[in-house]
């Protein structure tokens, strides 16, 4: 349970530093890219020490670029989606990702649909339908805050779609007896690429962002640092915790209880307010959560 326990942690400190790096720094791609290049290299290094530095075969290379290019989009948007939303809400949206996955492998890989998992599918549209009458505007409201609402909208989908697909590519990646510490290792590595990629060409273009980076360097770093090791910590607990835990036991755990901490330190650091669709959403969302899970 200790692993649990620790993974839970790593990925609270993992959101919690996505939150206030979004709330401290330009939305920039440049700022975005940067961040993300910090962070991986963070976890590849950690990787390694771990003994993930070692090469892939055949297909899995390919695998590994599509899941690097998939984590760069992910981080970003969640990290955007949770500066202009409600953190909670963007989290368990984009947990509830797992629906993706579950319809993927009942089509592509004819798994049995079972009453269990049905009601989680039910369970999760219900909490998107109200997440969309959520997160409209309203007439009354003032422009900036119509516009604050849509980004949100669209960089929660965005992460839900990339977490959606990070899912897949990870389940393919199962059936192959490369370990997920090289795996994670490889992903990392290819992530860190596309986004200094990405920061070369927009920092290039709509003027340098280091001089920023410069006047904030403590909180950058510190940012940074602690996106990349909640992130390679959340990661390595949950596959110790999986060797104690059964999955049915373990991803319920790891998943609701995140959104209900997350959902709480939004209330109490952040003055999140949540009305009576934004309760439902929780409730729907994880009941379908654990469905899903089982």
């Amino acid at each position: 349970m200790i692993f649990a326990v620790i993974c839970i942690l790593s990925f609270m400190v993992q959101n919690l530093c996505c939150k206030e790096y979004g709330r401290r720094f330009p939305d920039s791609i440049a700022m975005q890219s940067a961040m993300i290049v910090i962070s991986t290299a963070i976890i590849a290094a950690i990787m390694a020490l771990f003994g993930g530095a070692r090469p892939l075969e055949g297909g899995e290379w390919g695998v590994a670029a599509a899941f690097g290019f998939w984590f760069v989009v992910t981080l970003a948007s969640m990290t955007l989606a949770m500066n202009y939303g409600h953190m909670g809400i963007t989290l368990l949206i984009q947990n509830s990702s797992l629906i993706v996955p579950t319809l993927y492998s009942l089509i592509v890989w004819r798994e049995a649909l079972t009453a269990v998992k049905g009601a989680g599918i039910l369970c999760v549209l219900a909490m998107l339908a109200l997440s969309a009458k959520d997160g409209s505007a309203s007439a009354d409201e003032e422009t900036q805050k119509r516009w604050n609402r849509r980004l949100w909208v669209l960089f929660t989908l965005l992460a839900f779609t990339g977490d959606s697909l990070l899912s897949i590519l990870q389940g393919s990646m199962a059936m192959s007896r490369t370990d997920s510490v090289t795996f994670t290792f490889w992903t990392s590595v290819f992530s860190m690429g596309f986004a200094a990629a990405l920061f070369a060409v927009s920092n290039r273009r709509s003027g340098s962002v280091v001089p920023f980076i410069r006047q904030r360097a403590r909180a950058f770093w510190l940012y940074c640092a602690g996106i990349g090791l909640g992130t390679a910590g959340g990661n390595c607990f949950s596959i110790l915790a999986l060797t104690r835990l059964p999955g049915t036991v373990m991803y319920p755990l790891r998943q609701g209880a995140l959104v209900l901490i997350m959902w709480a330190l939004g209330a109490v650091l952040y003055r999140e307010k949540v009305n009576r669709s934004g309760w439902l959403m929780l409730a729907f969302g994880l009941v379908g959560l654990v469905l899903l899970s089982i």
